[in-house]
């Protein structure tokens, strides 16, 4: 019954390694022109981009003349009682008339101020969209890792239970024919158990990290081109974690983002100032006047003139919003100073983050070689009776624990050397393709078929 067991796991992962190989292979690359095609997040930022860019033409539209023009005609009708030098009896008459008003503001000091808030949103919007395109990048980056990450892990539980179902019916011949002790067989069995449950641990985790790269590029079909065993390990350049700090402080884009806001809390205070200054606006109109009741005429009037306003008291309600403003102002100092805080924390924790795990992948890297090493000698030592099966047991969960923690820490590397270049703002779509020169189609290895019993 173990043999079936094992045959029908097998026989099902063979299925999907030949349903994925009928699929097309997916690149980074590829992938992350769908995320800019479907992601929510970045095609929000977009539009909010594009919103933004509106403002600079509507506080330009205030400074410049406003026409418009009003008019109408009217059917009336007047039944006159009393006589007169116009007589009794019923008039009906039309009334036709139209006016164009001109409004040219010629001081209005709160258009300039708005203006001049309006580069700011401008800039702002901006920094937030290439913010967002960047923070897509680093979030197509990682769910694409994720998947291989769990399909690595997926694989490793995969090769480590097929190792221990071989180990456990080698230690049930054994103990057929009195080599060993039932205990060596439970401790196979047991360790075959737990490696099956390591299997459908991992399955679960590639389908959620699956779904995790669908919710940034939506539907895809295909399998993805994976990183190989071995890949450059760079140190950042240049190898001086304050110079990477100041880049960051200088043209991170959070920063730059949160000094427009600054800029704009600043001018706000002016604009609110505003409220005690005086306006003059050009004014003019040009009326034209048909009426042809008995008593009417016809005749056009117009005037040209200057109009003044001087706001003197309104109840204190101008200081009042001078003051408000002024607090949203030292507020947003202090969110900007919160922002450059954390600019620096994430640049400085990202270099080390680059330079430990350069250090974490060699050292893994020999830890897997010495692995692969101990349970070879742990296995001829067992053949030979020197060795338990629980030697064997733990020197093969080791081995595939290294060979995890060494997939872990590549792509910590990668994510760190990313989040390096996030933080300084230098993270462009060259990146993208210098990763994506590092992938490899995927190889479905051959899976070895246990042959179930004769029923």
């Amino acid at each position: 019954m173990k043999k079936i067991f094992v045959f029908c796991g097998v026989a099902f992962l063979a299925a999907n390694a030949m349903a994925d190989t009928g699929k097309a292979t997916l690149d980074l690359a590829a992938v992350f022109s769908r995320a800019l095609l479907n992601d929510p997040g970045y095609l929000q930022a977009k539009e909010l981009r594009n919103a933004a860019t509106e403002s600079e033409s509507q506080a330009i539209a205030q400074l410049l003349p406003f026409f418009s023009v009003s008019g109408g005609s009217d059917w009336n009708y007047l039944y006159n009682k009393k006589s007169g030098f116009q007589g009794q009896g019923l008039q009906r008459y039309w009334v036709h008339q139209f006016t164009v008003n001109l409004n040219q503001p010629v001081f209005h000091w709160e258009y300039w101020v708005q203006l001049s808030q309006s580069e700011n949103e401008t800039a702002k919007a901006e920094a937030e969209f290439h913010n967002a395109y960047q923070d897509l990048m680093v979030r197509t980056i990682e769910a694409y890792l994720d998947v291989l990450h769990a399909k690595d892990n997926l694989s490793f539980a995969v090769a480590e239970k097929e190792s221990l179902s071989r180990q456990l019916e080698q230690a049930q011949q054994r103990f057929d024919v009195g080599l060993i002790a039932i205990t060596d067989v439970l401790e196979a069995q047991s360790g075959f158990d737990g490696a099956h449950a390591s299997e459908i641990f991992a399955q679960n985790s590639v389908d959620n990290a699956r779904e995790g790269l669908r919710e940034i590029i939506d539907e895809y079909q295909g399998v993805l081109a994976e990183l190989p065993n071995e890949i450059p390990l760079m140190k950042p350049d240049p190898l001086d974690i304050d110079q990477w700090a100041v880049a960051a402080d200088n043209q991170n884009l959070d920063i730059i983002a949160g000094q427009n806001q600054v800029e704009l809390a600043r001018k706000a205070i002016e604009l609110q100032r505003t409220g005690h200054y005086p306006t003059v606006d050009v004014v003019g109109d040009y009326g034209y006047l048909d009426n042809a009741s008995s008593f009417g005429g016809r005749g056009d009037t117009g005037s040209v003139g200057l109009q003044f306003n001087l706001p003197i008291f309104e109840g204190g309600a101008v200081n009042s919003r001078v003051r408000e403003a002024l607090y949203r102002f030292n507020a947003e100092k202090n969110r900007l100073l919160a922002v450059r805080r954390q600019v620096t924390r994430k640049v400085r924790n990202a270099y080390r983050g680059v330079i430990s795990t350069i250090s974490q992948v060699k050292a893994l890297r020999s830890t897997v070689k010495s692995s692969t090493m101990s349970l070879k000698a742990t296995e001829v030592g067992f053949e030979v009776g020197t060795r338990t099966m629980v030697d064997v047991v733990n020197e093969r969960r080791n081995l595939f624990e290294a060979q995890k923690n060494l997939s872990e820490a590549r792509n910590s590397y990668i994510m760190n050397w990313v989040g390096l270049k996030e933080s300084a703002s230098s993270l462009a779509e060259s990146d993208i393709d210098t990763l994506n020169d590092l992938l490899v189609s995927p190889v479905v290895a051959s899976t070895p078929v246990v042959e179930p019993d004769p029923m």
